[in-house]
C-alpha cells in the first residue's frame, strides 16, 4: 500500500474530524522523521493508518481481534482503548497489504506503547499527542520537547501525573493526585531487573498500568489514558 492508497482508504473509514486529525498526525510525524532520522515515508503510512479502525464497533475489534489471535497477542484482554490500533495493524497486514512490521509497530502501539519501543514508535505515539489540533493543557510545551529529545518527550507524554499508593482493599491502587509519585523498590513484587516491566491490574477501576525502572526513575504508565508518572527510585530503608 502506498501513501495515496491509504489516503484514500482512510478518507472513506473516518469521519471529516478523525480525517482532520489524521492528516496532521501525518504532518507532525513526518516532521518528527526528519529531525531524527526515520524513514519519512514510514511515518507517514504509520500515521495514515493509526486510527483507521477508530469508528468500527467493539464488536466488530473483538471480532477482527479473534480471528486472528496470533496477531492480537492477548489485545482482547486490554483496555479498550487500545484496541483500535491492534485492530488497525492486523487489518493493514491482512486486507490492506502492509508488510513492514517497523509500520505495523507503531500502529499497534501508537495509544499505550509498549516496551522497548522504536524511534518509529515513538513519532507516531508522541504525533498523534501533539498533532495540530490537540489543545490539551501543555502540549505546547511537549510539540517543543519533542524536537529536542524523543525520550524525554515520550516521559513527558501527559501533561497527567499518576500516584501510586496502597490500600488495604487492594495491594495495588493507582489514583490520580498530585503529579508525584509515592514508590519504593520493595514496593515492586516481580520487578527484578531494570527495565523489566510490572503490569498492575487495579480492581477497584478495571484499569490497566505499566510499571518500570528505568535508571534511577521509576515510570508509571498508565495503559487506558497513556499518562506517565515519574519519580526518583528511593533507595530501600532495610
Amino acid at each position: 500500500m502506498n501513501l495515496k492508497q491509504a489516503k484514500e482508504l482512510v478518507r472513506g473509514r473516518l469521519s471529516d474530524k478523525r480525517y482532520e486529525h489524521t492528516l496532521n498526525v501525518r504532518k507532525m510525524a513526518v516532521k518528527l522523521a526528519k529531525r531524527y532520522g526515520v524513514d519519512e515515508d514510514k511515518a507517514a503510512l504509520a500515521a495514515l493508518l493509526h486510527d483507521s479502525a477508530k469508528e468500527i464497533s467493539k464488536d466488530e475489534m473483538r471480532a477482527i481481534m479473534r480471528a486472528h489471535p496470533e496477531l492480537a497477542e492477548g489485545g482482547e484482554e486490554r483496555p479498550t482503548p487500545v484496541w483500535h490500533g491492534i485492530c488497525a495493524a492486523i487489518l493493514a497486514r491482512t486486507e490492506w497489504g502492509v508488510e513492514d512490521e517497523a509500520v505495523l509497530s507503531a500502529i499497534a502501539c501508537h495509544t499505550a506503547g509498549k516496551p522497548g519501543m522504536s524511534r518509529l514508535d515513538k513519532i507516531v505515539y508522541l504525533a498523534d499527542m501533539t498533532s495540530a489540533e490537540r489543545d490539551w493543557p501543555g502540549v505546547n510545551k511537549l510539540r517543543r520537547l519533542e524536537l529536542k529529545d524523543l525520550d524525554l518527550a515520550m516521559l513527558a507524554a501527559s501533561g497527567r501525573r499518576t500516584t501510586l499508593c496502597s490500600r488495604r482493599e487492594s495491594p495495588w491502587t493507582l489514583c490520580p493526585r498530585r503529579p508525584t509519585m509515592r514508590s519504593k523498590q520493595r514496593w515492586m513484587p516481580g520487578l527484578q531487573r531494570p527495565g523489566e516491566p510490572v503490569f498492575l491490574h487495579t480492581p477497584c477501576s478495571g484499569k490497566e498500568y505499566r510499571l518500570q525502572i528505568v535508571g534511577k526513575n521509576v515510570i508509571l504508565w498508565n495503559m487506558t489514558t497513556v499518562s506517565v508518572g515519574i519519580k526518583k527510585l528511593e533507595e530501600p530503608n532495610e
